[in-house]
C-alpha cells in the first residue's frame, strides 16, 4: 500500500511539474502582447475562478469560520502578495534571459524552501542543505560563464 501511495505521489508531482514547465513558455509568448500585470490579472482570474468553484464543490468553503481562521487568512494574503511579486519579476526577467537560464534558478527552490521552513515552521535542517545550496549556486554560476 505504501508503494502505491508513493507511485501516486510521484505521478501527481510529475504532472504538476509538466504543467508548471508549460506555463513559462506560454507566459513568455503572451508577454509579446501584454504587460506583466495584465498577464497576472488574466491568468490569476482564471485560477481564482476555478479554485473558488472547486473549493465550494470539494471542500465545503461555504462553512469556513473566517473569524477563527483569521491568522491563516492573513498568511494567505501574504502568500498572494509574494506570489504577485514573484510572478511579476519572473515575467520581467524574460526580457533579460532565455527560459532555460531563468529556470536554472528554480533548482534553488527546494533548498530555499527548506531554509524558510526552518525559520517559519521549525523544521529541522542539516549541514547537507547548506552544502547543496553551495553546489547548486556553483552550478548556476558555471551555466552563465
Amino acid at each position: 500500500m505504501k508503494n502505491m501511495k508513493t507511485l501516486i505521489g510521484i505521478g501527481l508531482v510529475l504532472i504538476s511539474t509538466l504543467c508548471y514547465a508549460l506555463i513559462t513558455p506560454l507566459i513568455k509568448k503572451a508577454s509579446a502582447d501584454f504587460g506583466p500585470f495584465t498577464e497576472i490579472a488574466i491568468s490569476m482570474t482564471v485560477l481564482t475562478t476555478i479554485a473558488i468553484l472547486m473549493a465550494f464543490i470539494t471542500e465545503d468553503m461555504a462553512n469556513i469560520n473566517f473569524i477563527k481562521s483569521q491568522k491563516s487568512i492573513i498568511l494567505l494574503l501574504v502568500v498572494g502578495v509574494v506570489n504577485a511579486i514573484g510572478f511579476y519579476l519572473a515575467i520581467r526577467g524574460f526580457k533579460y534571459m532565455k527560459i532555460w537560464q531563468q529556470q536554472m534558478f528554480g533548482i534553488l527552490t527546494p533548498i530555499l524552501s527548506g531554509i524558510f521552513a526552518f525559520f517559519i515552521l521549525g523544521e529541522k535542517m542539516s549541514l547537507r542543505i547548506f552544502i547543496s545550496l553551495a553546489l547548486m549556486a556553483a552550478g548556476i554560476a558555471v551555466a552563465f560563464i
